[in-house]
C-alpha cells in the first residue's frame, strides 16, 4: 500500500472513530447521566496470577491493538511473566516485583473495553532511600477500545496502576512511572503511517497525550530486547519517565529498573546481562551519572507538521541522542 493510500485510509478510519465516539458518549449520557458515573459503574478487575478464566478473552482483545511483530507479546509470554510473580529465586535476586493487569468491562454490554499491563519493582533500599523513591512502575501496554476513547478511561487506568504500585511498595514513597513510546524521528514515513493506522491515533498526538500526563524522554538511545526468540531488537523507541519538573534523572535508578524489567518482563527470568546488547546498555547507564530529559507538546506538534510536510521525503535519523 502506498503512503498516499495509507494516509487516506487513516483519515477515513479516524473520521469513523470520531463518529463512533460521539454515538458512544450519547449512549453513556442517556444511561448514566455523565462520564464519571459510567466510569464508577465499571469494576476494576485485576490479574496477577496465571490461570485466570478471563485472560484468554483479555489477550484476544489486546491482540486487536498490538499487531506489529516487534511490539506484541504472545499469550505464552504473558502467562510466563505472571508465573514469575511467585518465583522465589527471582524475588531473592531482585526484590519484590509483580506483573499485573487491570481491565475494565462496559456495564452496558459486559464486553472488555480497556486494559493496562504494568510491572512494579521495589528497588534496593540504599538506592530507594538515596532517591526518595518507593519503587518503579513500567507501563507496558495501555489500550482502550476506539469508540470509548476521549472519555478519560486511559488516564483513569494509568492512575489505577500507579495506586496499585504504590500499595504494592507499602506506600514507602512516590512511584516513578516509566513507559516506552515510538520515536517518530526514527521511523520512515510509511512506518509512521502504518502505526497511525494500527493504533488509530497519530504518533505525535499520542506523544502529546503522554506529555500531558507529565512524561518526558530519557535522553539515551534506548534499545528494547526481543520479547521472544522470533523477534528482533527494537531501535525506534524512547524510554519515557513521568517527570515532576526535573531536568534530569539519576541513571542508577533507570539502570536498576531496566535490570529488572529486561530480566523479568522481557527475558522471563534470564539475566539481562547475558545479552550483550542489553548488557552494554545497562553498563552505559551505570556510568552515566544522570540522564537528561526532553520533549514537550510544542516539539511534538512541530515534529508532526514536519513529517506531514515532507511525507515521502521524510528521512529518519539513525539515533536521537549522543551518549
Amino acid at each position: 500500500m502506498t503512503a498516499l493510500n495509507l494516509l487516506k485510509e487513516f483519515r477515513t478510519a479516524e473520521a469513523e472513530a470520531r463518529h463512533n465516539q460521539t454515538k458512544t458518549l450519547q449512549k453513556i449520557i442517556e444511561v448514566y447521566g455523565n462520564q464519571n458515573n459510567f466510569r464508577k459503574a465499571m469494576p476494576n478487575i485485576i490479574i496477577n496470577r496465571p490461570g485466570c478464566k478471563d485472560f484468554q478473552e483479555l489477550y484476544d482483545f489486546y491482540s486487536t491493538f498490538f499487531t506489529l511483530p516487534n511490539e506484541s507479546e504472545t499469550f505464552e509470554g504473558f502467562t510466563r511473566a505472571l508465573e514469575l510473580n511467585k518465583d522465589e529465586y527471582l524475588i531473592q535476586l531482585y526484590g519484590r516485583f509483580e506483573e499485573t493487569w487491570i481491565y475494565l468491562r462496559s456495564p452496558i454490554d459486559n464486553k472488555i473495553i480497556a486494559g493496562i499491563n504494568f510491572s512494579t519493582y521495589m528497588l534496593p533500599e540504599q538506592i530507594a532511600s538515596r532517591n526518595n523513591i518507593g519503587g518503579t512502575c513500567h507501563v507496558i501496554y495501555l489500550f482502550v477500545k476506539v469508540e470509548y476513547r476521549s472519555l478519560g478511561i486511559a488516564r483513569f487506568l494509568h492512575s489505577e496502576a500507579e495506586n496499585y504500585s504504590l500499595r504494592f511498595c507499602d506506600n514507602k514513597g512516590p512511584i516513578w512511572m516509566i513507559c516506552e513510546q515510538n520515536a517518530p524521528e526514527l521511523m520512515t514515513y510509511e512506518e509512521y503511517l502504518h502505526d497511525n493506522l494500527n493504533a488509530l491515533i497519530d504518533q505525535c498526538e499520542r506523544l502529546k497525550w503522554w506529555d500531558n500526563l507529565g512524561y518526558k524522554r530519557l535522553n539515551f538511545n534506548y534499545i528494547q530486547p526481543p520479547l521472544n526468540p522470533e523477534m528482533d531488537y527494537c531501535h525506534n523507541l524512547t524510554l519515557n519517565i513521568r517527570s515532576e519538573g526535573q531536568s534530569e534523572i539519576p541513571s542508577e535508578v533507570i539502570a536498576e529498573h531496566l535490570q529488572r524489567f529486561f530480566s523479568i518482563a522481557v527475558f522471563k527470568g534470564r539475566d539481562a546481562n547475558s545479552d550483550p546488547v542489553t548488557n552494554n546498555q545497562l553498563e552505559m547507564l551505570k556510568n552515566l551519572g544522570n540522564v537528561r530529559l526532553s520533549g514537550n507538546e510544542e516539539y511534538y506538534a512541530e515534529l508532526k507538521r514536519t513529517i506531514y510536510d515532507k511525507n515521502i521525503l521524510w528521512q529518519p535519523t539513525l539515533k536521537l541522542f549522543d551518549n
